[in-house]
C-alpha cells in the first residue's frame, strides 16, 4: 500500500471506530479526508513512500525492538503524510509550515523525530538544507535524540563517505548541508537559514523564544516546517499548552489555518483515566512499544500513591493538568463527578446552602449549591463571565471551549453582570429555601444590598484562613469518604486540579490558587464557603445532620 492509501484506511478505521481513537485524532482524520478533495493542494504519494523507505533501511537497536526494522505504523504514516505529502497545488511550497503532535511517553517519539530530521536532511529536496533538533528541555535531551539521529546515520552510510557525523552535528559536504541538535540551555540558536526543525518537548518550554526564532529564521525557504512533539506537562499557561488550544480550534472549524497540522493523541474530557480500555487514545504504540501491564503498574501507582499521580496522568497518559501539587487526588475528584439538577431535591427533604465567588469586573465568578439530607452533599456549580473575557485574556480560548459546550454561561458586555447570578438565586430561593448564602464583602457592596432588598439571606464569609481550614478539611474528607458528590462540570475539575494549600504556623489550612499561573481555583472557594455556612448550624456534626 501507498503512504495515501494506508493513511486513508487510518483514518476510515479511526472514524468508523475499528481504531480507537480520541475526538481531536477524530477530527483530524476528517481534515485529511476532506484536505484530500480540496482543488487547491495536491497530495505527493512519492514523497511520503521515499520517507517510508527510508525508515524500513533503518533498524532499531534498543529494548525488545532491537534489530528489527523501523516499519512505520499507520498513525506514523499518517503523520508524515500531512507533513510531507501536501503542497499547494502547482507549487513547490509546503502547505503546512507547523505541525503540533502531542503523545504519551514511550510511543517511538525519538526515533520518529530522528527520521524527519534525516529524511529532511538528504530526501526533501531542500537544496542546502538546514535542519535543527531541538529541545525543549536540557542538554541531556538533546543528546538523546542526536545519539539516535547519529546512529541512524552510520546505519545508512558506515562508511561516512556522504552522511559525516560529527559530535552534534550531521554534514553532507557535496550538498553544502547540515543537521545539528541543540537545546533550550545552549548559549546560541544555532540556524540562520532552517529548512526543517523539530522542537522536543515543546510542552516544557516557558515561552516562545526558541519557537520564534526557529520560525524567524525560515523566511527565505520555499518549503520550511517546525515540527513540535510533546507529551503533556502540568502548566496550562505554557505556550504550548495554549497552542494545543489553537489547534484544537483548527480541528473544531472555529478557526481556520492552512499553514498548521495537530495530532492530538490524549483521552476525551470525561474520560475515566483508571479505564485502561481509553489509554490507547493516548498511546498509539499500545501493544507495540507501549505494553499494557506497564500502563496498569504505572496507574496503580498513581492510585496508591496521589504524589505520584501528576507524574502518570502527563507522561503516561498525555493529559494535561494544572499544578505539581495534588490536594484531593484527580481520580478521587473524578469519581466524585455526576450529573445534578437542582430540580430533583426537594427543600423538605433537603437542606440548601450557597457560597459566592465574585471576579472582578471581567473574570470568573462561581456560584456553587450545596444540598445535604445529613448523610450525602451533593454540589451544583454555576460559572459565569462576560463577553469581553473572551477577547485578550490569558484563559479566553479556555473559556469558548467551555462556554461553547455549555458549561460557562457567557454575560453580555465588558464587566461581570452580577444581576444575572441575583436572578438565579432569586430562582432557587424560592425553590429550594436556601438557608443561606456566603459572600466575600469586597468588590460585592452594591450587589449585597440588592440582594438582600430581594429577600436573599446573605451572610459575609471572611477570607482568612481561620474560617477556611473547618470547612477545607470537611470537604476533603467528605470527598475521600466518598459522600460529596459534585457536579460533573469540567470547570470543577479544572478548579479542583489547580489548589495549593496555604498553611499557617498552627496547622490551619486554606486552598489558594498559583499567583505565577493565575489559574483559577473560583468553585472551590465558593464551596468551601458554602460548607462554611453548613457547620455553623447548631444540630450539625461531622457525621450526621440532625433535623
Amino acid at each position: 500500500m501507498t503512504a495515501k492509501e494506508i493513511s486513508i484506511k487510518y483514518c476510515n478505521d479511526v472514524l468508523s471506530g475499528k481504531v480507537i481513537a480520541g475526538n481531536s485524532i477524530k477530527m483530524a482524520c476528517q481534515r485529511f479526508l476532506n484536505d484530500l478533495q480540496r482543488d487547491d493542494l495536491e497530495f505527493r504519494d512519492d514523497k511520503v513512500n521515499n520517507l517510508i523507505k527510508l525508515g524500513q533501511c533503518l533498524k532499531h537497536y534498543k529494548g525488545s525492538s532491537a534489530n528489527k526494522p523501523f516499519t512505520l505504523e499507520p498513525w506514523q504514516v499518517f503523520i508524515a503524510a500531512n507533513i510531507f505529502g501536501f503542497y499547494w497545488k502547482n507549487s513547490n511550497k509546503r502547505r503546512f509550515i507547523q505541525s503540533y503532535t502531542q503523545i504519551a511517553r514511550k510511543n517511538g517519539k525519538t526515533a520518529l523525530n530522528s527520521l524527519f530530521a534525516l529524511f529532511a536532511l538528504f530526501a526533501d529536496g531542500e537544496p542546502a538544507a538546514e535542519v535543527i533538533s531541538a529541545s525543549a528541555q536540557s542538554r541531556d535531551q538533546a543528546a538523546i535524540s542526536f545519539d539516535m539521529i547519529k546512529t541512524f546515520s552510520k546505519q545508512l552510510d558506515p562508511s561516512g563517505k556522504t552522511l559525516k557525523p560529527y559530535r552534534n552535528e550531521v554534514k553532507i559536504p557535496k550538498t553544502n548541508s547540515q543537521l545539528k541538535v541543540i537545546s533550550s540551555d545552549s548559549n546560541s540558536q544555532d540556524g540562520k537559514n532552517i529548512s526543517f526543525a523539530i522542537l522536543d518537548e515543546v510542552g516544557n518550554a516557558k515561552d516562545n523564544s526558541m519557537h520564534d526564532v526557529i520560525i524567524s529564521s525560515m523566511g527565505q525557504r520555499t518549503s520550511p516546517h517546525l515540527a513540535m512533539i510533546t507529551t503533556a506537562y502540568f502548566d496550562k499557561e505554557a505556550p504550548a499548552y495554549q497552542f494545543r488550544l489553537y489547534c484544537l480550534d483548527i480541528l473544531n472549524g472555529v478557526k481556520k489555518d492552512d499553514t498548521v497540522f495537530a495530532a492530538i493523541y490524549e483521552l476525551d474530557e470525561g474520560d475515566d483515566w483508571t479505564d485502561e480500555n481509553c489509554w490507547v487514545k493516548a498511546n498509539p504504540n499500545l501493544g507495540i512499544t507501549v505494553q499494557l501491564d506497564y500502563l496498569r503498574s504505572q496507574v496503580k501507582t498513581a492510585l496508591n500513591n496521589p504524589t505520584d499521580q501528576t507524574g502518570v496522568l502527563t507522561k503516561n497518559l498525555n493529559m494535561w493538568v494544572e499544578s505539581e501539587c495534588v490536594w484531593i487526588p484527580n481520580y478521587k475528584v473524578r469519581a466524585q463527578m455526576k450529573h445534578i439538577e437542582l430540580e430533583d431535591f426537594n427543600p423538605d427533604e433537603w437542606l440548601c446552602f450557597c457560597g459566592v465567588d465574585l471576579g472582578s469586573v471581567s473574570d470568573l465568578t462561581a456560584l456553587s449549591f450545596l444540598l445535604t439530607n445529613g448523610d450525602e452533599y451533593y454540589v451544583k456549580n454555576f460559572y459565569f463571565v462576560p463577553q469581553a473575557a473572551l477577547k485578550d485574556k490569558f484563559m479566553s480560548q479556555q473559556y469558548r471551549e467551555w462556554s461553547r459546550n455549555g458549561y460557562l454561561f457567557v454575560t453580555e458586555g465588558d464587566t461581570t453582570d452580577y444581576a444575572f447570578i441575583t436572578d438565579i438565586l432569586v430562582k432557587w430561593h424560592n425553590e429550594l429555601n436556601i438557608r443561606g448564602i456566603a459572600y466575600d464583602r469586597w468588590n460585592a457592596a452594591f450587589w449585597a444590598i440588592d440582594c438582600t432588598e430581594k429577600g436573599l439571606p446573605l451572610e459575609e464569609y471572611p477570607q482568612s484562613i481561620g474560617y477556611f481550614n473547618a470547612p477545607t478539611r470537611e470537604v476533603e474528607r467528605l470527598m475521600l469518604n466518598g459522600k460529596m458528590f459534585i457536579d460533573d462540570n469540567p470547570i470543577n475539575l479544572h478548579c479542583f486540579e489547580n489548589v495549593i494549600l496555604k498553611c499557617d504556623y498552627v496547622g490551619n489550612v486554606k486552598p489558594k490558587k498559583d499567583m505565577s499561573l493565575g489559574h483559577k481555583v473560583d468553585g472551590v472557594i465558593s464551596l468551601i464557603e458554602a460548607v462554611g455556612l453548613y457547620i455553623k448550624e447548631p444540630h450539625y456534626s461531622n457525621e450526621v445532620y440532625t433535623f
